[in-house]
């Protein structure tokens, strides 16, 4: 009898791969990255649904207003306030030159930000496993579409720290091979994230630190090339606005003036999901820094793996500020959606060896920190149904914007009274009803009023910062044709220094100069004494 022989037939390591797959052992490539980014952008998916969502008054207004202003030839900084780079108002003045300013424009460039997040994310928790990184991106998406896709510059900062961090750790895996692409991008995206928000030197620096020994020398040369070459409209910015004023509007005011009125206590103020998701977030970055620091210790000191490890923890560890110096709900989801994501990839690695102990690891982490989500997703929607029920279009001058449906019958009155009362480039202001408390602000109201002409520097108002003696608000109001203060704002009370009062001098301006002429529920529309007099006497 002729023996059976055994042989190896063609396509075994095809086999083998769908295997690991299953398996969710580490598999590289585009199909994994391909996988990843799939399912990261299904989670996605949710955010499409809160398209129409209420415009928050100030943090979305300001992007819908500074960009055109940007296009009328203004400069962020010198003729507005704004307290961050001039990044993403630069990304969005380019949107809108092509597509034309709206919600939807600006809502699609935030969600485009969103995905680079998701997709980076799970890349860079693939690295322990697909299965990490199919969980990674699923549960970052799943945190970052509870809300409206709002392109804030937290994000495209993110996106671009994100994206550069990843490319450096694409680059480590190919030292030696003397690519010079993955480092070039990695520099552009970093100088991207450093445009929109400056402190996100903190993160990206210490990401590359960490990266920097496993990077070859042509790898850091061009990285360091395509950084400065993306810091030089930066620099440019920062020399027409002036570094004295720069550093005003970027840290002496936000971080000295304006942050001991924004910040929240750490304990004893939230509920339970945030507390959950602030102790989580703790407990996460822990979790990364202990992967990084025990696979670098039992690795060689250029070793790739144990670099990008360590690069993830000090990235996470970078966006920690952020989330402590606002600890609601919202800042610790826009921090912690990446840092939690990576969580279950950090625990498989802390695992002894592959196999049935690091699976575990990482199904009960993306179990927990799904929980975790879902809790959250949960506080945050119910939180933004109770604010804004029912958000409607309001429209005029061709623009729409989407307000609460309680509001928006007083604001369509509003509008209609300032078409027919107020000529085009009459000078508008648009605040609080108590100037000496600058809490919030109506900014996106200007951006329905485009034949109007703001008033004001301080488009955006920040308590401790506009409400000072020597802030410019009250001569700013001064110069106003017609304002607009809305009592919306006056019931915000928070435990921390925004109670305070501050110059009153931009009141008084109001009080001496101004009068009601008519009031559309929230809102109160002064107009100058002179003027008021005139109509009533008529021609």
């Amino acid at each position: 009898m002729t023996p059976i022989r055994f042989t190896k037939v063609a396509g075994s390591s095809q086999v083998s791969r769908a295997r690991g797959v299953i398996r969710g052992l580490p598999l590289g490539g585009r199909p994994a990255l391909a996988l990843i980014a799939a399912a990261g952008l299904l989670a996605l998916l949710p955010a499409l649904a809160r398209m129409h969502d209420a415009v928050s008054g100030m943090d979305e207004g300001q992007l819908l207003v500074y960009p055109e202003r940007l296009l009328a030839g203004e400069v962020p900084g010198r003729d507005f306030n704004t307290v961050y780079g001039p990044g993403v108002h630069w990304l969005l003045a380019g949107a809108y030159a092509l597509l034309g300013p709206s919600v939807a424009v600006e809502r699609a460039v935030g969600l485009l930000l969103r995905a680079a997040i998701v997709v980076a994310t799970g890349w860079l928790a693939g690295r322990s496993s697909l299965r990490a990184g199919l969980g990674g991106a699923v549960l970052c998406g799943l945190w970052l579409s509870c809300v409206a896709p709002v392109a804030q510059a937290w994000f495209a900062a993110l996106a671009g720290a994100l994206v550069a961090t990843a490319a450096l750790v694409g680059a480590t895996r190919r030292a030696g091979a003397g690519g010079a692409a993955l480092p070039a991008l990695a520099g552009l995206a970093a100088a991207f994230a450093l445009t929109c928000r400056i402190e996100f030197v903190v993160p990206v620096g210490l990401a590359a630190a960490a990266l920097w020994p496993a990077l070859d020398r042509r790898a850091r040369r061009a990285f360091l090339l395509a950084a400065l070459v993306g810091l030089v409209p930066l620099a440019i910015h920062i020399a027409v606005v002036s570094p004295t004023r720069v550093l005003d509007n970027w840290f002496t005011g936000p971080v000295l003036r304006s942050s001991p009125a924004r910040r929240l206590p750490l304990v004893g103020y939230g509920g339970p999901a945030r507390n959950a998701t602030l102790l989580a977030l703790m407990a996460a970055i822990a979790v990364l820094l202990w992967a990084g620091v025990r696979r670098l210790r039992a690795a060689a000191p250029r070793d790739a793996g144990a670099r990008a490890s360590l690069a993830v923890a000090a990235l996470s560890l970078g966006l920690l500020p952020y989330a402590l110096q606002r600890t609601d709900l919202s800042h610790l989801r826009h921090a912690g959606c990446v840092p939690l994501a990576l969580l279950p990839a950090a625990l498989g690695e802390l695992a002894s060896r592959p196999g049935r102990r690091r699976a575990r690891l990482e199904w009960d982490a993306l179990l927990a920190v799904g929980v975790l989500t879902l809790a959250s997703r949960s506080t945050e929607e119910y939180r933004a149904l109770r604010l804004a029920p029912d958000p409607v279009p309001v429209e005029h001058a061709g623009r729409t914007l989407y307000v609460a449906a309680s509001l928006a019958g007083d604001l369509r009155a509003l509008l209609a009274w300032l078409d027919e009362h107020v000529p085009a480039s009459s000078r508008l202001f648009i605040g609080p009803r108590d100037l000496d408390r600058p809490i919030y602000n109506d900014t996106a109201l200007y951006f329905l009023l485009p034949d109007l002409r703001p008033a004001s520097w301080h488009l955006e108002l920040n308590p401790g910062d506009a409400d000072r003696e020597d802030s410019g608000l009250a001569e700013d109001v001064a110069t106003a044709d017609v304002v607009v203060l809305t009592g919306r704002y006056d019931a915000w009370r928070e435990p921390n220094a925004s109670a305070r009062r501050g110059s009153g001098r931009a009141g008084s301006v109001v009080s001496e100069r101004f009068e009601v002429a008519e009031s559309f529920g929230p809102w109160d529309v002064y107009r100058r004494r002179e003027a008021t007099a005139a109509g009533r006497q008529g021609p």
